[in-house]
């Protein structure tokens, strides 16, 4: 008898740990340092976000309004970078640099920062659009386990 109280005990609390999922499927967005998303305990990169996203439509939408924006600021700051730094390099070597050209190039890499920062905002809400179609997938399939008493015995009835 004890066995058999044991036993139902155990597979109603042990069963009723099967309906949870073990990863959390959910990205979560860190802005600890900098903006970071975190998915399964994995810190992702533009490109892995852009992939994880590419599930749920809007979010796609929104991701690609993202990656034309970093895009567009990568682009902007390595020719800024590299006018400012060319003409430093003239400098450092002895050769009469021409400044407008370093202040063009700093102009660039001051015009990227609005994109690096449409890139943060268009991500955040592609992740928050991806959570929130992931939420409203979980509500559909409600499975509720009761310990019923029936006719034939004690048993474990679902409801869903």
């Amino acid at each position: 008898m004890k066995f058999i109280i044991l036993f139902i005990s155990s597979l109603t609390l042990y069963t009723s740990l099967t309906f949870g999922q073990s990863l959390n499927d959910t990205i979560i967005v860190d802005k600890t340092y900098g903006t970071s998303f975190i998915y399964q305990d994995k810190y992702l990169n533009n490109k892995q976000l852009y992939n994880i996203t590419r599930s749920n439509f809007e979010a796609n939408y929104e991701m690609r309004k993202a990656r034309s924006a970093l895009n567009t600021s990568y682009f902007l700051a390595f020719t800024g970078s590299y006018l400012v730094g060319w003409q430093l390099g003239k400098a450092a070597f002895g050769n009469s640099p021409k400044w407008s050209i370093a202040g063009i190039g700093a102009g660039l890499i001051i015009v990227s920062i609005p994109f690096k920062r449409s890139y943060v905002i268009y991500a955040v809400n592609s992740v928050q659009i991806y959570n929130k179609g992931i939420k409203d997938q979980a509500g559909q399939h409600v499975i509720k386990m009761n310990l019923s008493l029936s006719g034939d015995g004690i048993g474990i009835k679902l409801i869903l």
